[in-house]
């Protein structure tokens, strides 16, 4: 596990339904690595989180989804 601040850069999609941000940071090994970031709102109660580090294409190296409790 890595603790880093990562700053990136991104846009949302014109529906509002999509973050995707992209930067560059260090990587475990101290080198430096692309890194994209993509947050998705499928609802008011439910958002997917995908990171990708090293490439930005293929399956994303972690996948997180948050919805919340009624």
């Amino acid at each position: 596990m890595l603790s880093i601040s990562l700053l990136l850069e991104g846009d949302k999609s014109p529906d509002g339904k999509k973050v995707t941000m992209i930067g560059k940071g260090p990587a475990p090994d101290g080198t430096s690595t692309s890194y994209k970031t993509e947050t998705e709102y499928v609802s008011k109660d439910k958002h997917i989180f995908k990171m990708w580090m090293g490439t930005t294409t293929g399956e994303p190296m972690m996948v997180a989804t948050y919805e919340r409790k009624k």
